[in-house]
């Protein structure tokens, strides 16, 4: 048999719900049968409409309309936007209708407008029901929203009035005739605001169903109730029968019941500590059921409170974790209940000093305090505390955390750890002193690996990086986090089957140092190495000494001792040979004055041709040998360049263009005008042969002065004034590998029988014998330059030039970014700089050079940028600094191209300076750049 408790079972399905909905079939009933009372007018006072829809109607509706607007402009919902809009559109409608019903026309007016109003109102609604269904939420930001809100709130209350004038001056179409009723119009109008607030309704209802929220169920009443009220207006006939009378109170009770909805979205926000508009707001947003069922199985206790420290909220772990049952603790005071006294006071401090200054030393930290259960016992718990200012006032949110259990096991690891610290100091003690050595030691390794120029890395048995110095990262490019871990073949693929694998596997092998010579290519630059490899327990260690200089320095040394040793030996066989055709030629002058038939000097002329062929070649060889002492007279270059310029017009090809460049008031050379008249012939002739296709052959002459920069950076070179005589062509170029064999007798790469191998190395001779030295540059398929520097003679104005040039630019403290690999080069220039009044900011690769000037742009004032270098070449460097700062001023330097081959960074830069460079060259460009403005 089944029990039957009335007092649980209302309780449990919330029968105020169901009374609540009474109403609807309740004003439907009453409607159906008042309907044939709508015969006559029984009252239709003219002050009592327009009261019941101002207060019932508009007052409420306007409410909701600011309400929703304040919810909007929080959160962005264009549902609860468009609920606006459509409240305030029913509800200006209801106003002014109601206003107007006594004027001419009135009652047609009041028709049109609420009937118009209610349709605008119904289609708001039904649009922001329809998308909060479909979870339709466009973002938009609160500058956005404000201009919506502007937009469309005056919008609607202008188009209701603009409505109001149109049907007083009869504009619009009738909607209601008196005694006659409603028109086809009205009728459509009305029908359609009526469904759509039907659909409106449902809706709220399925949302309602869903989200649990009270409030939502109210409205969806109101909604039904407004579509009563609008379905029975279809039979409405006369105004001011009590049909029409009964049609009306749906629509001032819907008013009530949007009023209460309100009220509950208040309660709510209360109880939540929110304000009435982020309750609004939230109508949309997560269940209140997730939020009811994430405090309610929660492990620790979750209680909210007010400014007054009365509790609002009691989860069920509080209940558990203090006594306290739900309806003991809601509505108490918080420190009567949980607080010891010696608590309570600074936990009011805290709160009062939230309040005032809106700061505070302990909220959003969690505090561990003492709390009381409610049989008295006091136990640790940690508290934690939120707090949310709302239009009510300052709410706190507190999470309360019962640590007795953590207590107890923390004082039993406390003396764990005591007994475990006492064993442990001994111990640490040991290794304190032995840790020290150790470090001291690291630190001394570290220290010097780190500071020395010299390449060291490890590697371990696997040959994997263990350890990689700053100048492995300078050379490589590679940062030691990027190497350390990486094989050998993974940093360096190519290695593989090469010598120096083998040299580290041998390493390995037999534990022994061992030492190795390698080349290693790093872009267009090759460098040498001394591999000194050391065994260690885990695999070996290796200084890389860069040699490269050495070498270089070697080959060079070793060059001039074999062109030396050439010369001697080339000096020697001249001698004796030319003692050999003395005779013969002298013989040949009496045997032709002896045989004079035609026969006889026939072969004699022969005989004397090649003999004197033969001397001429052993007078070239003596000129290589020892320079061949000319006479020496007062010489003006530009004398001997145009000369040369008519001979190579007249017998070089038509296809090849000759240029001449000569710089005025060329300095007074000493010299013998036929061997440097020979010298610039032979390289004429040279540029010729590499231009078989035709080309372009220039010669140009300019003064120069070598200083101690330049003489340390050439080691042929000296100090003092030189003119520059340099022979351009645009021809094939001179390979690399045998750039270094050009100047050797009887070196050729012309065909057998078209060149003797001594025009350059005769030039080089009568050069050097001359107190000069020749520079050559050349790229392949690009061209060649040769030039000749040849040492001036004092004059008064020379000497007046070269004081003028003793007088070189300074700077005034700017700071000059160098971006050089190479550390001679970047010493002199670093050092000339600094002399003469500039700071030096240095890098010594391109990567580091963009570093630099990023983190000094502000007081870099130009940059000497390299345009060789490992990394990162000066192209890419360039490029790089140039979208950091597009003005900066950047001067490229080069030795081995012209200006005119730096055409792809010619609009990247400002200046170019050739190698080598002197220090007036250098002071003079870096002078220049700084005055562009």
């Amino acid at each position: 048999m089944m029990n039957f408790n009335p007092g649980s079972w209302l309780k449990n399905t919330d029968l105020y719900k169901y009374l609540a909905a009474i109403p609807i079939p309740v004003f439907i009933i009453l409607i159906t049968a008042l309907t044939p009372f709508d015969n006559r007018a029984v009252f239709e006072a003219p002050w009592l409409l327009p009261i019941l829809n101002t207060v019932f109607i508009f007052a409420i509706y306007l409410v909701v309309a600011y309400i929703s607007a304040k919810s909007y402009l929080s959160s962005g919902s264009l549902s609860i936007f468009l609920l606006g809009c459509g409240m305030l559109a029913f509800g200006s409608a209801a106003l002014l209708g109601g206003w107007l019903i006594s004027a001419p026309g009135g009652i047609n007016v009041n028709v049109t407008v609420v009937n118009i109003g209610a349709l605008s109102g119904s289609i708001f609604h039904l649009t922001g029901a329809m998308l909060t269904s479909m979870r339709v939420n466009p973002e938009l930001n609160s500058k956005r929203r404000k201009r919506n809100l502007t937009l469309a709130y005056p919008g609607v209350l202008i188009l209701v009035i603009l409505l109001a004038i149109a049907s007083l001056q009869g504009i619009t179409p009738p909607f209601f005739i008196q005694g006659t009723g409603p028109t086809l119009l009205r009728q459509v109008v009305l029908g359609t605001a009526a469904v759509l607030f039907v659909i409106s309704a449902f809706l709220f209802i399925r949302l309602y169903s869903n989200l649990k929220k009270i409030y939502l169920y109210w409205y969806s009443l109101a909604l039904m109730l407004v579509a009563i009220n609008l379905f029975a207006a279809f039979l409405v006939r006369t105004v001011g029968s009590p049909f029409s009378w009964a049609v009306r109170l749906p629509l001032y009770l819907g008013g009530i019941y949007f009023l209460n909805a309100i009220f509950i979205a208040r309660r709510t926000a209360r109880t939540r500590g929110t304000s009435i508009e982020e309750a609004v707001a939230n109508f949309f947003r997560e269940p209140e059921e997730n939020f009811r069922i994430l405090v309610e199985t929660a492990n620790d206790a979750i209680v909210s409170f007010d400014n007054e420290s009365r509790v609002l909220l009691w989860n069920s772990a509080a209940e558990k974790i203090f006594g306290y049952n739900r309806s003991e603790a809601v509505g108490s005071i918080l420190g009567d209940l949980i607080i010891p006294d010696s608590y309570d006071g600074t936990i009011k401090k805290e709160m009062e000093n939230l309040t005032v200054t809106g700061k505070s030393t302990q909220i959003g930290k969690p505090i561990e305090m003492e709390t009381k259960k409610k049989d008295g016992k006091v136990f640790p718990v940690e508290f934690s505390i939120s707090a949310r200012k709302t239009s009510d006032g300052w709410m706190y949110t507190s999470i309360i955390r019962d640590i007795t259990e953590r207590k107890r096991a923390e004082e039993a690891l406390r003396k764990a750890h005591d007994e475990l610290e006492l064993r442990v100091q001994e111990r640490t003690a040991e290794l304190e002193k032995a840790n020290k050595a150790l470090l001291e030691s690291e630190a001394s390794y570290r220290e010097l690996t780190e500071s020395i120029d010299d390449l060291f890395y490890a590697m371990d048995r696997e040959l994997r990086y263990t350890y990689w110095n700053k100048a492995s990262e300078a050379l490589t490019g590679i940062l030691a986090k990027d190497a350390i871990g990486k094989s050998l073949y993974e940093l360096f693929p190519d290695i593989k089957g090469t010598k120096v694998e083998q040299f580290y596997i041998e390493v390995l092998k037999t534990q022994q140092p061992a030492r190795f010579e390698s080349e290693y290519q790093l872009g267009d630059r090759k460098f040498i190495f001394e591999i000194n490899a050391y065994p260690t327990k885990t695999g070996f260690s290796v200084i890389a000494k860069n040699i490269t200089e050495k070498k270089m320095f070697e080959a060079h040394w070793l060059r001039a001792q074999r062109m030396e040793s050439i010369g001697i030996l080339a000096g020697g066989m001249a001698h004796n040979l030319n003692n050999m055709l003395t005779p013969m030629m002298m013989s040949l002058q009496i045997l032709k004055g002896k045989f004079t038939d035609e026969h006889s000097q026939k072969l004699l002329n022969i005989l004397e041709n090649n003999s004197q062929r033969s001397a001429d070649l052993i007078k070239q060889v003596l000129s290589f040998s020892r320079g061949v002492e000319g006479q020496r007279t007062p010489l003006q270059a530009k004398h001997l360049i145009s000369e040369i310029e008519k001979i190579a017009k007249e017998i070089f090809p038509r296809n090849i263009e000759i240029r001449t460049d000569i710089q005025k008031d060329l300095f007074t050379i000493s010299g013998d005008a036929t061997q440097l008249h020979q010298v610039i012939i032979n390289l004429c002739v040279n540029a010729r042969d590499a231009m078989p296709d035709g080309g372009i052959l220039s010669i140009s002459a300019e003064n120069c002065f070598i200083d101690e920069n330049y003489a340390q950076m050439h080691t042929e070179a000296k100090v003092g004034s030189y003119v520059t005589i340099a022979v351009s062509d645009t021809g094939t170029g001179i390979p690399p590998k045998i750039l270094d064999r050009i100047f050797e007798p009887f070196f050729t790469t012309k065909e057998f029988g078209k060149g003797t191998g001594l025009g350059l190395s005769t030039a080089f001779a009568i050069v050097k014998s001359h107190g000069g030295f020749i520079n050559v540059n050349s790229e392949v398929g690009k061209g060649t330059t040769f030039r000749v520097y040849l040492p001036s003679i004092k004059t008064e104005l020379q000497n007046v030039e070269e004081q003028q040039q003793l007088e070189l630019p300074v700077g005034n403290g700017e700071l000059v970014l160098v971006a050089e690999d190479d550390d001679s080069v970047r010493e002199v220039t670093i050092s000339t700089l600094q002399k003469y009044g500039y700071n030096v900011l240095i890098a010594n690769d391109g990567a580091q050079a963009v570093a630099e000037y990023a983190q000094n742009r502000d007081k870099t004032k130009v940059i000497l940028m390299d345009m060789m270098m490992p990394v990162m070449d000066g192209h890419a460097s360039i490029r790089a600094i140039r979208k950091i700062n597009p003005g900066v001023k950047i001067i490229a330097v080069s030795g081995s191209a012209e200006k005119e081959k730096l055409k792809n960074v010619a609009d990247h830069t400002d200046a170019f300076l050739p190698k080598p460079y002197t220090a007036e060259k250098l002071l003079e460009t870096i002078h220049e750049v700084l005055s562009i403005k």
